[in-house]
């Protein structure tokens, strides 16, 4: 009997120090005005690594949130961003965020791909524009940002070429098929440099041209991809007759993994 008491003892000095090691969290729903659920919401926390995306509910998670105060923020393309505070103990806090719709503007860091028309949505933008977001960059398996928009997006190509000189080290990638030097890459909606390399061995890749190294942005670093295919030379002009991708980098403190 005595065994069994000082065994339970153990076990209960145990659990609040395993408790403290698990940490807190944050979860809730994400939802519009109507009451509708907004999957694919990005809610971030000001500390490394504190973010989730919502589900096809509208909820979403954020686990191993140590004690304290944070500034949790909800963040979904088309709709206004909302910010709060939330105290966090060693127990799961629920906070719920509603989101107001809001028009879509062509400022270089929110979105600077589609129609110059007003939208609420990305579905109801004039041209087609694919969103690829961090969590799904993270899930190809790939390292290379080159290779990994290459898995997510069907209309670009990242070939791997041998013995054609400083291509080797330095790949371009194409759009649509076109020439490396007729996409218009953009870094938060601003334009990125092309490469001083000039593709003269690149087989099949655009002899003569010159396009951006994509491999230079780290995959860790991308918040989300936004790829345009159709009507881009229409807004972007001839450096753009391929398509725009823009990639948009992450807000906020980072650590390195």
């Amino acid at each position: 009997m005595r065994r069994v008491e000082s065994l339970l003892v153990a076990v209960l000095a145990v659990l609040p120090a395993v408790a403290l090691a698990q940490g807190g969290a944050i979860r809730g729903r994400v939802a519009d005005a109507a009451g509708a659920p907004l999957p694919r919401a990005t809610i971030t926390a000001d500390a490394p690594g504190l973010r989730a995306t919502s589900d096809d509910q509208g909820r979403y998670e954020i686990r191993g949130v140590a004690a304290g105060v944070y500034q949790v923020r909800a963040r979904l393309l088309g709709y206004q961003p909302k910010a709060v505070r939330v105290s966090v103990e060693q127990t799961a806090v629920v906070q719920d965020f509603v989101l107001s719709e809001q028009p879509i503007s062509l400022s270089p860091v929110d979105v600077v791909v589609g129609s110059r028309a007003r939208h609420s949505a990305a579905e109801q933008l004039a041209v087609p524009v694919d969103v690829f977001t961090s969590e799904e960059l993270a899930r190809q398996g790939v390292t290379e940002t080159g290779q990994i928009l290459q898995s997510v997006a069907p209309s670009v190509n990242f070939p791997h070429q041998s013995v054609t000189d400083a291509t080797d080290i330095v790949r371009p990638f194409t759009l649509r098929g076109l020439s490396p030097d007729e996409t218009l890459v953009l870094i938060n909606g601003w334009r990125r440099h092309q490469m001083a390399l000039v593709n003269t061995f690149a087989y099949g890749m655009g002899a003569g041209s010159s396009g951006a190294d994509l491999n230079a942005i780290p995959s860790s670093a991308i918040d989300r991809i936004d790829v345009l295919r159709d009507g881009a030379s229409a807004q972007y002009g001839s450096d753009a007759i391929a398509g725009v991708v823009n990639m948009v980098l992450k807000e906020g403190n980072s650590r390195r993994s």
